[in-house]
C-alpha cells in the first residue's frame, strides 16, 4: 500500500470511530446528520 492509501485509511477509520462515539452520546441526532437516509 501507498503512503496516501494509508493515510486515507486511517482518516476513513478515525472518522467512523468519531461517527460512532457520537451516535452513541448524542444517539439520533448525529446518525442524522452522518447518514441522512437514516432520517427517512
Amino acid at each position: 500500500m501507498s503512503a496516501r492509501a494509508i493515510l486515507a485509511a486511517l482518516i476513513l477509520g478515525s472518522v467512523l470511530s468519531f461517527a460512532i462515539a457520537g451516535c452513541s452520546t448524542l444517539g439520533p441526532v448525529t446518525a442524522c446528520l452522518t447518514h441522512p437516509r437514516d432520517c427517512n
